[in-house]
């Protein structure tokens, strides 16, 4: 394949040249983009942009009414390229890529395309960030669950995105779900405005794993990710992974995130049973540990094999008393803020017919 989707240019048909955006090779797409600067009742009369691109012309433009290289370029009837050239000439200082970049996303002016859940494609408009920052600096019971919930189904990769801003590059945070409910509590408690994205036909494997629709949330935050670091998180942390140094009164709050990510309750011959699976035995057992020390009853480590090079670790409680003591352990006193509601109505009706 040519890229990800497409196996030639969908304008030239080339696949000499490289990829550069939207199924177009990068000579195609710079003049995909270079139409697009222009006016459609471009001037063709020779001198009549150079006339009207004078200095004072760019600077009350350029600078006093903020507008772009591409803007400017279209009421002028010429090119991106050649607005440039004359600030160039005019001696006049472009802005940075980041500052030029803030102003668009202020603007409204960053938009991509993102299939829906439906299978439609759906034009989403870039908006700047905004997140509570300090939100892992300190312990609360929300702080304690989005990190379970980030334990099981989140990752993050230090220094993925690059920021002109900074020296290194931005780290980001990603969350996947197969259902948007949990990512939507997450961004609430967060104070975060990221968008969740859907994706069809992922992780399909065999008839026995038909692919399936999953929701995903990225959050760019050095901070977040700092935190995160000092808690003792790390990247590709599935095997690795330990149960962090967690205060006693928020503990419980931890584990129901991570149920509510690894963690499943469902019925079984008449009777209920809840599991907690995890690619790290140490994680497990430190987490079977802590349940044992809340007064649920100890639990046996189980070692299953999913394929040839992969191993998972398991526990279970069975029955409806002891899935109704862990009900008690997770819901007492917690609004429906902090736990994914389909997970809470299956213990909760194990908790009414123990």
């Amino acid at each position: 394949m040519w890229s990800k989707n497409f196996g030639q240019c969908q304008q030239c048909g080339t696949t000499k040249i490289k990829h550069a955006s939207r199924g177009l090779c990068r000579r195609c797409y710079q003049k995909d983009i270079e139409r697009k600067h222009r006016n459609v009742d471009r001037r063709r009369q020779r001198g009549i942009a150079t006339q009207i691109l004078t200095k004072e012309y760019l600077l009350e433009e350029y600078l006093h009414n903020k507008k772009s290289l591409s803007e400017i370029a279209k009421e002028c009837g010429c090119s991106r390229m050649y607005v440039h050239k004359r600030m160039k000439q005019c001696k006049i200082q472009c802005r940075s890529l980041s500052a030029a970049r803030k102003l668009a996303t202020e603007g409204g002016k960053i938009s991509f395309e993102r299939q829906d859940e439906k299978g439609g494609i759906t034009t989403i408009t870039h908006s700047a960030q905004k997140l509570n920052e300090a939100f892992f600096r300190h312990w609360t019971p929300e702080m304690a669950w989005v990190l379970g919930v980030i334990y099981s189904d989140g990752s993050f990769e230090p220094g993925r995105i690059k920021d002109p801003t900074r020296k290194t590059n931005a780290s980001i945070v990603s969350i996947v779900q197969k259902e948007p409910e949990l990512l939507e509590k997450v961004l609430s408690l967060m104070d975060c405005n990221a968008k969740i994205f859907c994706r069809k036909n992922s992780y399909g494997f065999g008839d026995k794993n038909p692919a399936r629709t999953i929701y995903q949330v990225s959050i760019n935050a050095n901070a977040i990710c700092d935190d995160l670091i000092k808690i003792g998180l790390v990247p590709k942390k599935s095997l690795v992974i330990k149960f962090p140094d967690i205060p006693e009164y928020v503990v419980r709050h931890f584990i129901r995130g991570c149920w509510d990510g690894d963690g499943c309750i469902y019925k079984s011959v008449g009777s209920f049973r809840a599991t907690y699976v995890s690619g790290s035995q140490n994680f497990i057992k430190d987490m079977a540990n802590r349940l044992e020390l809340a007064g649920l009853p100890k639990r046996t480590i189980y070692e299953r094999q999913y394929s040839r090079n992969h191993i998972y670790y398991e526990f279970k409680f069975g029955g409806f008393k002891q899935c109704g003591l862990l009900y008690q352990y997770f819901y007492d006193g917690v609004g429906p803020k902090m736990y994914l509601e389909r997970k809470h109505r299956m213990f909760e009706l194990c908790f009414n017919l123990k």
